[in-house]
């Protein structure tokens, strides 16, 4: 993402003044846009181009379905990412509708993970699985094993979280995490507290997300042995919540608010998504250590002012926060839905 962050300043600084692309390159040029916005959680953007995605979908449905779903598939996540779950849904149900022969088989099953992530986000686990266990079904039929691995990496990843939310916890997610870590917990313990990989910072979120949730604390207490290796890599999302958990885990206090400010200053200055995760991530600081009460009104503040879709139960327990803190991970769980945390 990185990389498509500087073609994409690169295109806009050196594109023709006058010249106009024809509506297909359109769609991939404003689809590429919105993929890197929406990987930084970003939500003001797409609002300037929403009613042209609408139009430019409809027309190239039918010369070009692979293009016009995967354009539908970000639209999605932007919406997502505004806890906007209704448009989400309105954006790739439709293409349930059609065979998977039409968009085809790789982006079908993504519209089926993208459904299971609805679902997810809705706290609807049981659903979410099944859907998620439909997308794996077509995936593992994908020819090409790189991108085989990578649609099932991923959406194995969003199994696996939403087994450890379901109620009751499935006497499988254990099996599940390692079969999609693809080692033990003992071993990933080890690795993962060397590990700067991007390519395993996810699975290294699921993992102590695993662990934050106390459903192993001898592999928590293995983790946490090992803190003198952390590093932080790219400092990406998800790093600021590998970071967070860190802090959730370790039994000093000191240690832990130095981890939980480590966290928010990753994401400090982000809007959308992330600059909730960093609101949540700064009122987890503040119920440690209330010196940052000010702090976290302003951005409390700047929260509730930008992001329309999160919901009066979300809102209130923002405020709340500032006059009753309870603790990180009850706080993530209200406002952080499904992988959001």
């Amino acid at each position: 993402m990185n990389v498509l962050a500087r073609q994409i300043r690169w295109l806009k600084q050196f594109s023709p003044k006058d010249s106009q692309l024809y509506p297909r390159m359109r769609l991939v040029w404003l689809t590429t846009q919105l993929a890197e916005c929406n990987h930084r959680g970003r939500t003001d953007v797409f609002a300037q181009y929403e009613r042209e995605f609408v139009d430019l979908c409809n027309t190239l449905l039918p010369e070009d379905a692979p293009l016009t779903c995967l354009a539908s598939l970000h639209v999605a996540v932007a919406y997502m990412n505004n806890y906007d779950f209704q448009d989400a849904e309105n954006a790739v149900k439709p293409w349930l509708r059609y065979s998977e022969a039409i968009p085809g088989r790789r982006y079908f099953g993504q519209v089926l993970s993208t459904m299971g992530q609805l679902y997810a986000f809705r706290n609807q686990n049981a659903q979410a699985i099944e859907m998620f266990d439909r997308a794996l079904e077509r995936f593992r039929l994908l020819s090409e094993p790189e991108e085989r691995g990578r649609e099932i990496l991923q959406t194995t990843s969003y199994k696996v979280i939403a087994m450890m939310d379901s109620d009751p916890l499935p006497s499988t997610v254990r099996e599940e995490l390692e079969a999609h870590l693809g080692r033990t917990l003992a071993d990933a313990a080890t690795q993962f507290a060397r590990s700067e990989e991007a390519g395993e910072k996810y699975a290294h979120h699921a993992f102590l997300r695993f662990l934050a949730n106390g459903f192993d604390e001898k592999i928590a207490e293995e983790y946490v042995s090992q803190s003198a290796n952390w590093k932080t890599g790219d400092r990406q999302h998800p790093w600021e919540m590998i970071q967070f958990y860190r802090a959730l885990l370790t039994s000093d206090q000191t240690q832990r608010c130095r981890r939980l400010r480590e966290a928010y200053e990753m994401v400090a200055d982000c809007q959308g998504t992330l600059g909730t995760i960093a609101c949540v991530i700064l009122g987890g600081l503040f119920y440690y250590d209330s010196s940052c009460r000010d702090e976290l009104a302003k951005k409390t503040q700047s929260v509730v002012d930008t992001m329309p879709y999160l919901g009066a139960q979300r809102v209130e327990a923002l405020q709340k926060q500032l006059t009753n803190p309870v603790e990180p991970l009850v706080l993530a769980k209200i406002l952080l839905p499904f992988n959001f945390r």
